[in-house]
């Protein structure tokens, strides 16, 4: 599967890209402008050559991508993550700390990374969510995963007085 999309990486940053379906790749655009987001996050937005719109692409917003000079084979420069897309143009936050040095070309090439990306990120949160946790939280892996009916609300409370919340109930 990594040679698979290897090779599809390598396509679409020498703009051999299908054009006639739509793909994970949108080829020659031009950095249109860069604004500052939340957290600390610059916004690159990027559109097609002269203002035509962008071709058809399978990129939407909330997707991790890559932004990549056509002609060379294998550089990718700093993944980020599509803030938004339109007929005409794409927005991509990158992290404040990301290494925008290779961000100086006339073009560039916008690619879908592999969602294995996400999944590890995912598989990453779920394994600390597994941790044991004492306190309130303790049973919550179990419960959002259907192995243990949540618990009810105690009637006293630490102090061994009656809930405030359960009087409103």
């Amino acid at each position: 599967m990594f040679l698979f999309l290897e090779t599809i990486v390598q396509r679409c940053l020498r703009g051999q890209c299908n054009k006639s379906n739509r793909c994970g790749c949108i080829p020659t655009l031009v950095l249109q402008g860069k604004c500052e987001g939340l957290y600390g996050r610059i916004i690159f937005t990027f559109a097609a050559l002269d203002g035509q719109p962008l071709p058809d692409h399978k990129i939407s917003r909330g997707d991790a991508v890559a932004i990549g000079s056509p002609g060379s084979d294998d550089q990718l420069h700093t993944p980020g993550t599509v803030t938004g897309v339109d007929s005409s143009s794409i927005s991509i936050a990158l992290d404040r700390d990301s290494n925008f040095s290779g961000l100086n070309a006339m073009e560039y090439n916008v690619i879908k990374i592999s969602p294995d990306v996400a999944i590890e990120r995912m598989k990453k949160a779920l394994g600390t969510l597994k941790k044991k946790i004492v306190g309130c939280s303790e049973h919550l892996y179990e419960v959002l995963f259907g192995l243990r009916e949540p618990s009810s609300w105690p009637e006293y409370g630490i102090d061994g007085k009656k809930n405030e919340f359960l009087k409103n109930f």
